[in-house]
């Protein structure tokens, strides 16, 4: 399944619709047992891929480093566990945040903010850079507990890979997963992203030039 910005209708809150695609492949009878994972979640509404999702009843995990959200995902999805901080790998306990004036195009990917600087010319560029917060995976587990995870969203500008690669399969396994496959440094699919979760038993059920959807076989 291929869909585009036309398919996006007034029910969506993603950028592209995205989130009208999993509600299509999920078909839960009840809203209110799904459980998801939104890293990279940045706003709470605009182009989130699970606010429409919370709105149904359901609650899950989002994590983002920007401190500016706390007080929005306390007041918007009090049902929601917000952890303010982004996804670390080793004994990293915090790191160097890319603050774009965009923020939605904001990380820890020192390359990928000066790749999106020099693209948008004077129009996106670093606003600031400072240490935030990290929690690593297995902290991440721990909030996510004992549920079960139908929905993966996953959007770190440039860290995907890396959190893909460490993430535990064996321990949760999402039924969807949602992640940005379109690569900036080299604009270009990131098919490294792709042929990881082929691996891991996914296949790709829906695509648009942004974002893939993968499904568990």
């Amino acid at each position: 399944m291929i869909w585009s910005r036309n398919s996006q209708s007034i029910s969506s809150h993603s950028q592209m619709g995205e989130d009208l695609v999993v509600e299509f492949l999920l078909k839960l009878p009840d809203w209110s047992q799904m459980f998801y994972v939104d890293i990279g979640a940045n706003d709470p509404v605009k182009y989130s891929n699970t606010f429409k999702f919370y709105k149904l009843g359901a609650k899950g995990v989002c994590v983002d480093p920007n401190p500016a959200f706390t007080r929005m995902y306390k007041r918007t999805r009090p049902r929601d566990i917000f952890v303010n901080a982004g996804i670390g790998f080793g004994k990293l306990k915090e790191a160097d945040f890319y603050e774009m004036n965009w923020h939605v195009f904001s990380t820890f990917d020192k390359e990928q903010a000066e790749v999106i600087q020099a693209k948008y010319q004077g129009r996106n560029d670093i606003k600031s850079v400072k240490k935030l917060p990290l929690i690593s995976l297995g902290d991440l587990e721990g909030k996510i507990g004992n549920n079960k995870v139908d929905f993966l969203s996953l959007d770190v500008e440039g860290l995907d890979l890396e959190i893909l690669r460490q993430w535990n399969f064996n321990k949760v396994s999402p039924q969807l997963i949602c992640v940005e496959i379109y690569d900036p440094k080299t604009n270009e699919k990131n098919m490294a992203i792709h042929d990881l979760l082929i691996s891991k038993g996914y296949q790709l059920v829906a695509s648009n030039p942004i974002n893939g959807i993968y499904s568990r076989v």
